[in-house]
């Protein structure tokens, strides 16, 4: 055997195969540190979402929710800290944890915009199931191009997560939480 078919690429494709499966099993363990301390009364949201091809995109997605989750609850009166807690972290303790199963958040066959989710709320030990959540949007009311279908697909978060923060508010464990 010569020293060029050694080295043939069809030969070291299980070595990169394994050495990246490597690679990615210490970033995984690294990444599982707790999540950075959160002062007292910070309310924790992990959204979870259906697996996907695309880790990069699950990550823009759970960012974008959270963000619009964090605008529609201070819209409502929250007064509080939010913070994302990804799938990888621990939760801090002494923190409330809302964990969002987002499960359709699309354009449906009609061209509207569809947001549906369940929820539910950790405090301490106790885990309370908080329902399920939709929401929906016209896509012709936002204008043409990305950014009116961008604003339909935020119109409709914001439908179902107004939802969730009267859902959240009823329960009386979030600090921060105004009772109307």
């Amino acid at each position: 055997m010569t020293l060029k078919m050694f080295f043939h690429p069809a030969r070291c494709v299980p070595f990169l195969l394994l050495g990246g499966l490597l690679l990615g099993v210490q970033a995984r363990a690294a990444s599982n540190a707790p999540a950075p301390a959160a002062k007292e009364g910070t309310l924790q949201v992990q959204v979870r979402i259906p697996a996907s091809w695309q880790p990069i995109f699950e990550d823009r997605v759970t960012e974008a929710f959270v963000n619009r989750l964090r605008d529609v609850f201070e819209r409502q009166g929250y007064h509080g800290d939010i913070t994302e807690v990804s799938l990888f972290d621990e939760p801090s303790p002494g923190c409330c944890l809302l964990t969002v199963d987002l499960m359709d958040w699309r354009m449906n066959m009609v061209g509207n915009v569809d947001c549906s989710f369940g929820a539910s709320l950790q405090t301490g030990d106790k885990v309370r199931s908080l329902g399920l959540f939709s929401g929906m949007a016209f896509r012709w009311m936002n204008g043409p191009g990305r950014f009116g279908l961008a604003d339909s697909f935020g119109d409709a978060a914001d439908d179902a997560l107004r939802s969730l923060y009267r859902s959240v508010e009823k329960t009386g464990l979030v600090a921060g939480t105004k009772k109307k």
